[in-house]
């Protein structure tokens, strides 16, 4: 055995179906660690472009800064892409619950909002007095828009914490550009205005010609020390510091922790390295399977070797080596392939959808920066080669040790195996393909095992990634800040009784749901909670049992009597915000807990994260005490419904649920309400491209897993030929050896798909995580399990035909006679 490559290369020639099969498995799990890898760094990107496109592309922002305050701020090295805006102040639409935000941004800042420039028509203002707002919103201000045209609008602006009224003032406007419409904003109630340079001077007191500096900071990792550093630096107080926590943390960085901020990214890092741990198992597995069966079959050769002077580590280096040539033939070959899926992923994303939300003009800028980000991300290249190279090597190494180790007697002797055969009780055997099926299953328990281990990793990582794609959209944070498809808001004298059944009795509502809202200073109500806080609120806020039920999923019939007798209730503790160098105390009520409000004792199920925010008003911080509707009435005296939320049956003919609503708000004065139909559009729009790229990826891993299973299963039959032929000699019909390995198929399938659906729902609790941040057990994914397990059953049944056909074209004598 001078030459171990020789040798090795030879064994490979004479063993092509084995050969043929094991690259086969190193390509794939090489190309699913690829595309794994390239593609999340692609989505990440993408999920990072979303994020930028919502809230600024900017990490915090320092609001109401003095010039000097700003220059200084300015000259830190440590900040970069800084740029200032100056609010003039904020003009409320009639009836609408929308307000316009004006203000004046430099160059930087401008760019700072990329999706604030994109324009239908006209320019962006440059000179003073000049401005650009959005169609959809000159709309709903009644002004037909027309470049060139007068706008005067009402604002008022004030600082953030101030003891004088706001300051308020008619401004005239030449309207210079006409904006593309942002729906995004009616969630929040709040859309933009952009003027001209110099517009603050002409309208704003010395008083409130503040600026504020959106800006990015370099080192990510000393991200919150530079931050409190800059605000120390220049007196800035902590509430004029406000983070793009959307942003930040679509970024991984790390920021001050308040309840919006989470840790998404974390999560999807770990699904990716779950997902590829799992793909490499499974692959691994088939490259065991086949070298274990391949090593067996070959057991005599071995021993022969060794009774001629091989020594046990050369028969373990040529086993090694063997899977050394076939991953050098294999991992290239992967690697190319899985970057090319990737790329073609990628081009048909943006062949198919619109580039707009990721703020780029056209699909070749699009396109030109995934292909970017896609040649930049070497290092997974570099890691999902060498992890298939250890896997295969890992995979190879029982062979290795087995055949390194075998007796030169015993191995050309033949091997004698005792059979031990159990005592059983006599039985009517009603399908005997079935049964034989079965028996050739649990004869060769340890080849079963393999083999449904194989199809339960395919399973479980279809299931596992069906799920991950909810983790990308940060959509989510946004669309959760409004109810329904339109809302209807009377924040003084509400609306009565009779408003909500004429409105549920419209042939195209599908449901409503509503808020009670009343909110209260501490000294303005008499209640035992102990606030920590003099400037926390409290807010008693009355829902619906349907909106109770949402809050709560589980929530038992027993338990929903308790809030609608006033026994329990629900409570959203105040945003815990830290000040650096100083020790803020906060209002914390637990559940247990018991409160008294106006002479009523409730005990507190439960704490929630959910915001009752009526539309248009914004959130104030304090203690929320949400109570069911008719308790509300006791505690409060109060019957009226503040907000209504409608939802919609049939969304593409809404025209008679407007014309109602309008009519409604002109029969309660003080009232307004807002469509969400165009928000969600937008903001599905905006994870639209996103989503259509996680399930191409789900769908190329699906069809990779099933090329395994094929795999796997044609090594279980091409190495079971001289057992067929057997089976044949003695009688077997060809219909009868089609069942008995359909029957086969089929239990490989249904054993694999109830464990791999166990381990696919397990994972899919972990990932679901990272969106609701708790376990939630009864999200169970029905869909994917289904579609994996008939996927599964079927590729098994049809991996079983494809060989079957060309043994039964073969010689009985020669598939008992073949080595």
């Amino acid at each position: 055995m001078k030459s171990y490559l020789s040798l090795s290369i030879k064994e490979l020639k004479s063993q092509k179906l084995m050969t043929a099969l094991i690259i086969i498995a190193i390509v794939l799990s090489t190309i699913m660690t690829t595309v794994i890898g390239q593609s999340i760094a692609i989505l990440q990107n993408l999920r990072i472009e979303q994020a930028r496109s919502f809230n600024g592309d900017r990490h915090v922002s320092f609001h109401q800064l003095t010039k000097n305050q700003v220059d200084k701020i300015k000259k830190d090295s440590r900040i970069y892409q800084a740029g200032t805006s100056i609010a003039l102040g904020t003009s409320k639409i009639k009836d609408s619950g929308i307000s316009v935000l004006v203000k004046e941004y430099d160059k930087i800042g401008l760019s700072n909002y990329p999706k604030l420039t994109k324009l239908k028509s006209g320019n962006l203002p440059k000179n003073d007095n000049e401005i650009a707002l959005d169609e959809n919103t000159l709309k709903l201000m009644g002004i037909k828009p027309k470049l060139g045209m007068t706008v005067s609008m009402n604002l008022d602006i004030s600082l953030l914490k101030d003891t004088i009224p706001a300051y308020n003032y008619t401004a005239n406007f030449k309207l210079s550009g006409i904006l593309e419409d942002d729906y995004t904003g009616y969630a929040s109630g709040i859309v933009n205005g952009i003027v001209g340079k110099g517009t603050s001077e002409n309208f704003l007191p010395k008083r409130y010609a503040l600026s504020s500096l959106d800006f990015k900071v370099r080192q990510q990792d000393e991200f919150q020390e530079i931050v409190n550093q800059l605000a120390k630096n220049i007196g800035l107080p902590h509430d004029s510091i406000q983070y793009n926590w959307i942003y930040l943390n679509a970024l991984g960085i790390q920021f001050e922790k308040d309840n919006s901020n989470d840790d998404s990214i974390s999560i999807i890092i770990l699904v990716s390295l779950f997902v590829a741990l799992l793909v490499l198992l499974a692959s691994g597995l088939v490259i065991y399977n086949i070298l274990k069966i391949s090593v067996t079959k070959k057991i005599k050769e071995y021993g022969c070797l060794r009774a001629i002077g091989a020594e046990p580590k050369q028969l373990y280096k040529l086993i090694i080596l063997q899977v050394l040539i076939l991953c050098a033939i294999a991992i290239p070959i992967g690697v190319i392939v899985g970057i090319i899926s990737s790329e073609s992923i990628t081009t048909m994303v943006t062949n198919i959808l619109n580039p707009n939300i990721l703020l780029a003009n056209n699909n070749t800028e699009i396109t030109e920066l995934i292909h970017k980000n896609s040649n930049a991300y070497l290092f997974p290249l570099l890691v999902s080669s060498s992890m298939s190279l250890i896997f295969s090597l890992i995979s190879a190494l029982p062979s290795a040790i087995y055949a390194s180790h075998v007796s030169p007697k015993t191995a050309m002797a033949g091997t004698t195996t005792k059979i031990k055969r159990k005592i059983r009780k006599e039985k009517t055997i009603k399908n005997f393909e079935r049964h034989l099926a079965w028996l050739n299953l649990k004869r060769n328990k340890g080849r079963t095992i393999i083999t449904i281990l194989s199809l339960f990793m395919s399973i479980t990582v279809f299931v596992a990634l069906s799920e991950f794609s909810n983790v990308l959209d940060v959509s989510k944070s946004v669309s959760s800040l409004k109810e329904g498809d339109f809302s209807l808001t009377n924040e003084i004298t509400g609306f009565d009784k009779s408003t909500l059944d004429k409105i549920n009795s419209m042939k195209d509502i599908n449901r409503t749901s509503f808020i009670k809202y009343s909110e209260y200073k501490q000294e303005e109500i008499d209640t035992n909670i102990n606030f920590e806080n003099s400037g926390e609120m409290l807010k008693i806020i009355g829902i619906d049992e349907q909106t109770l039920k949402d809050c709560m999923p589980s929530i038992t019939d027993s338990t929903l009597e308790d809030f609608k007798n006033g026994s329990i209730c629900f409570i959203k503790n105040p945003v815990a915000i830290s000040t650096p160098g100083i020790k803020t105390k906060y209002t914390s009520l637990k559940p247990k807990d018991s409160i008294t409000i106006n002479k009523k004792q409730l005990e507190i199920y439960n704490t929630i994260d959910k915001m009752f925010i009526l539309q248009g008003k914004g959130w104030l911080n304090g203690v929320d005490i949400i109570i069911y509707d008719s308790v509300y009435d006791t505690l409060t005296n109060k019957d009226k419904f503040n907000q209504i939320n409608i939802y919609a049956k049939d969304k593409s003919d809404l025209e008679q649920i407007r014309l109602s609503i309008e009519q409604i708000c002109k029969n309660n004065p003080g009232s307004h309400w807002i469509s969400y139909i165009e928000s969600d559009k937008q903001l599905k729009e905006s994870f639209k491209q996103i989503e259509f790229l996680a399930w191409a990826v789900i769908l190329f891993v699906g069809l990779i897993g099933t090329l395994n299973i094929i795999n796997t299963t044609n090594t279980n039959i091409n190495t079971r030929i001289n057992e067929i032929g057997v089976k044949r000699a003695i009688g077997m019909s060809n219909s009868s050896l089609y069942k008995m390995f359909l029957w086969e198929g089929a239990y490989y399938g249904i054993f694999a798909a109830i464990f791999g659906s166990i381990a696919g729902y397990a994972s899919a609790i972990i990932i679901n995580m990272a969106t609701i941040e708790k376990l939630d057990f009864a999200n169970i994914p029905i869909l994917s399990i289904s579609q994996a397990t008939l996927v599964s059953i079927l590729a098994c049944i049809i991996a079983t035909l494809i060989p079957l056909r060309k043994v039964k074209k073969m010689n009985i004598i020669d598939c008992i006679d073949i080595n």
